[in-house]
């Protein structure tokens, strides 16, 4: 019965499979190509664009340092001391940069100021007060950076200037040489323009493609200035250097986000 069984499973399989072996070659010929795809490309990244013009404006401190020298009007020697004052600035800003390279930035910024430095001195001997106060200043400066991405670190330096009041009060009349024939009671006020130079460095970083945040420093040397006081025979030359530390928002103009491949 076995052989008889082995017999039919021979006479029957053997045939299929044979016949399968043979159409096998020609299906695979039937299938389609493989289709080729390239590798994919990576995709271009983006860049922040820190060219154009831009208005902004900042808060900040200033801190000042200041000697003077009093003569009477023929020059004679009176005295001589310094003084430091502190107080709040709030201005804005104006400027335009342009990349000179793909990472390297050039600009230019002008800004103006108000503060509320002021101070006031009372003399040894108790006769007269002396008051100043510097309303303004401003600055024209050139900016030289790098960019990393949407981060700039720069250093700044230019020109600057100051405008101010100087005040003298004659509390009581006095004999003094050089004499003051200014009666008790007497204010004098003079306003003065100084000019100088700055210097100084920030860091500025892109929070979106048109807005911009920065924290600045600035040394400035406003030079000396001269102010004259008739009626009390009275003459005071001083010099007046600043720091300043600010925090600054500017609106940049400027189109999209570019691309880097």
């Amino acid at each position: 019965m076995n052989k008889i069984m082995n017999k039919f499973i021979a006479s029957a399989f053997i045939p299929a499979l044979a016949a399968i072996s043979l159409a096998a070659p020609a299906c695979a010929a039937d299938l389609p190509a493989r289709e080729y795809r390239p590798p994919p490309v990576a995709a271009p990244l983006p860049v922040y664009d820190w060219s154009g013009f831009y208005i902004g404006g900042n808060i900040g401190g200033a801190w000042d340092s200041s000697t003077s020298t009093n003569r009477a009007l023929d020059g004679t020697f009176v005295s001589s001391g310094s003084g430091n004052n502190s107080g709040v600035i709030g201005g804005g800003q104006i400027g335009y940069n342009f990349m000179a390279s793909p990472n390297f930035l050039l600009g230019l910024e002008a800004d103006i100021e108000a503060t509320s430095l002021k101070g006031s001195v009372t003399s040894i001997d108790g006769s007269n007060i002396h008051s100043s106060k510097l309303d303004d200043f401003g600055t024209a400066r050139g900016r030289a950076g790098f960019t990393v991405d949407n981060w700039l670190f720069y250093g700044t330096g230019g020109f600057a200037w100051s405008e101010g009041t100087e005040s003298r009060t004659q509390v009581v009349g006095v004999a003094s040489v050089p004499p003051i024939p200014a009666p008790a009671g007497t204010v004098e006020s003079v306003s003065n323009t100084r000019t100088g130079w700055t210097a100084g460095a920030g860091v500025e970083w892109g929070l979106t493609q048109n807005w911009t945040a920065r924290v600045e420093y600035l040394y400035l040397d406003l030079g000396s200035a001269t102010s004259v006081f008739p009626l009390s025979n009275r003459q005071e030359t001083s010099s007046l250097t600043m720091n300043v530390a600010r925090f600054g928002v500017n609106y940049k103009f400027g189109g999209p986000v570019v691309a880097r491949y």
